[in-house]
């Protein structure tokens, strides 16, 4: 077992984050023993084979910010924050158009040997789709009491463009915030996304006079939008399975996409928010 844990380890430094239980027998020339046995003492070590996850693992620093965030919200703020004072929670996500959808969503996913909190490797936030298709990218807000308030298809390849951001804000943050739980506040959550943090994002929130909340980096599990996200591609596939769409087109998937999103429960959104109060507790009591 203190072998396969360093082996483990020097794997995932200096090769590769994935792993088969055949390649750490290579490594440890144990031919002698056999390929379950390796699974058996992973599972022992509290490792499995699970399906990928799209969360980034955590640096040391990473824990300490989230730490220091979750107990700043629960002594100066409290339920409050989540509940009634933030406008709405904000981010943008991406969908690939894939030709086949019903192919794409039986499709058995990836899966690694991990822990059961762990995700693929270090990044932003984990792991992303992959490239495979036209994009569809979409700003959406959601809000407590109120479910999804604003579901905007946005121009790829001006993604990054602060300018065209800019105009983005200034064109839909006027109408979100007045569907929003508190238009008066203009409080807005969402994370570090360098667009959505640039000088001409500021000048916009500026001209409207909007406040931005930002969450540590990979935190998705501290971003309620986060969830209905997973809910929305879960939606999906079952979609695409239970229509038997075999064939479609960007057009259609895009307008598919934004009917599912906004189709998402409000009462779903409104119990991810009141959860949140809790992991920021667990946040602290888990160190991080």
């Amino acid at each position: 077992v203190r072998r396969l844990k360093n082996t483990i380890e020097s794997v995932r430094n200096f090769d590769s984050v994935n792993f088969s239980a055949v390649k750490l027998k290579t490594l440890l020339e144990l031919d002698h023993v056999s390929t379950r046995t390796i699974q058996r003492r992973l599972n022992d070590m509290d490792i499995y084979h699970l399906n990928t996850r799209q969360k980034g693992i955590m640096t040391k620093k990473d824990k300490q910010l989230r730490i220091k965030f979750a107990k700043k919200c629960l002594a100066l703020i409290g339920d409050e924050l989540w509940l009634n004072r933030i406008s709405f929670y904000y981010d943008g996500v991406t969908f690939y158009h894939k030709k086949d959808p019903f192919s794409e969503a039986i499709a058995p996913r990836a899966k690694i040997w991990r822990k059961r909190s762990e995700g693929l490797y270090f990044s932003r936030k984990g792991k992303k789709e992959g490239n495979n298709g036209r994009q569809v990218k979409l700003f959406v807000a959601i809000a407590y009491h109120k479910g999804v308030i604003m579901c905007e298809q946005w121009d790829p390849q001006t993604s990054f463009l602060g300018v065209h951001y800019k105009q983005f804000v200034l064109n839909n943050f006027p109408t979100a915030l007045e569907n929003s739980n508190n238009p008066q506040n203009k409080l807005i959550l969402q994370d570090g996304c360098p667009v959505q943090k640039s000088k001409q994002a500021q000048m916009a929130y500026d001209d409207l006079g909007v406040k931005i909340f930002s969450i540590p980096a990979r935190s998705p599990d501290i971003n309620p939008i986060e969830n209905i996200f997973l809910i929305v591609r879960k939606n999906l596939a079952d979609s695409a399975k239970n229509n038997i769409i075999k064939k479609e087109s960007y057009t259609d998937f895009a307008e598919r996409v934004k009917a599912t999103v906004w189709n998402v429960s409000a009462d779903v959104i409104d119990i991810t928010i009141d959860s949140l109060p809790r992991r920021m507790k667990m946040v602290v009591k888990k160190k991080g």
